[in-house]
């Protein structure tokens, strides 16, 4: 950490500060035909409440005990009769296990082991994090620092007869899920692009027809007095308010999908009024796009052709 002081940007540097009850590694696991690196996680409290056999408990951590809980993702693997596995060995890294209880493992679950905190200890060494937290300036770039760290590291780090320096940065991942955001955000611009299109065809097409089935009353119109400009406004007018109309009926269905999938995920919805202008004027705007060609059209014929 005092080699880590000396590079420029760098604020200030500590280990990396873990939850007591949420400290989860990565070991190599073998389970009959199960075998890779799984994250599991260590526990110095009680386990999950297990559908099959038991959960590990105070006395297991308190005696180090060899005992571990699965996920029912890993016991499927093995045997669809899940409670099979309940008694059976599970190597993790070089050393064997007994298999106690079985859970079900949830969506958002990433660890699929769970074992005493105390035993990992006793076989596998220090629980303790092995990442340290550093804090970088604004004024410098956090990848570039970071790089400078892990050579500096590389060649005059205390531990690196053990294996080798890596570095992760908030801010490229940051910048990553950015760049991945924007590429989702051209594709639904470009389908939504599409759909707009079709939708103002489909707007244009109602409006010649209403055009065609209206063609004594424009006559009749025409006849009386109304000017050019009138007439045409009054078909224009009628695209504008079907867009109008469509555009808030869509945006209210909007809504309600989004606060249907925010109960259904557990996350705050908030609706946000400059967007929902910015959709009800897109509509507008097709509506005035695609209104336009047809209501031209009703004033371009001749009055005594209309009226016949």
């Amino acid at each position: 950490m005092d080699l880590i002081k000396q590079i420029d940007g760098v604020v200030d540097v500590g280990y990396e500060e873990e939850d007591p009850d949420e400290i989860y590694r990565p070991q190599a696991v073998k389970f009959q035909e199960y075998q890779q690196s799984t994250k599991m996680q260590l526990l110095s409290t009680n386990g999950k409440q297990v559908s099959y056999g038991r959960t590990i408990t105070k006395e297991d951590i308190i005696n180090q005990n060899k005992v571990v809980i699965i996920s029912d993702d890993i016991a499927k693997e093995v045997d669809e009769t899940i409670d099979n596995v309940i008694g059976q060995s599970l190597e993790i890294g070089a050393e064997t296990f007994l298999i106690v209880g079985v859970y079900g493992a949830s969506i958002s679950e990433t660890f699929q082991i769970q074992i005493p905190v105390t035993s990992y200890e006793y076989y596998f060494g220090s629980s303790e994090s092995e990442k340290l937290t550093v804090t970088i300036s604004n004024q410098f770039s956090s990848s570039v620092v970071g790089k400078q760290i892990v050579e500096l590291l590389s060649k005059q780090g205390s531990m690196r007869s053990l294996g080798t320096y890596s570095n992760s940065s908030s801010a490229a991942l940051v910048d990553s899920l950015s760049s991945m955001f924007q590429s989702l955000t051209l594709l639904i611009s470009f389908i939504g692009g599409i759909s707009l299109f079709i939708s103002g065809v489909g707007v244009m097409n109602m409006i010649y027809t209403s055009v065609s089935e209206r063609t004594k009353e424009i006559g009749i119109r025409r006849a009386m007095g109304a000017t050019v400009r009138t007439v045409q406004m009054q078909f224009l007018f009628e695209g504008l308010t079907l867009t109008f109309i469509g555009g808030m009926i869509g945006y209210v269905i909007g809504l309600l999908l989004a606060k249907i999938i925010s109960l259904v995920m557990s996350f705050d919805f908030i609706p946000d009024l400059f967007t929902a202008g910015i959709a009800i004027a897109i509509s507008v705007f097709v509506g005035l796009i695609f209104s336009y060609f047809p209501s031209k059209s009703a004033t371009e014929k001749d009055i005594v052709e209309l009226v016949k």
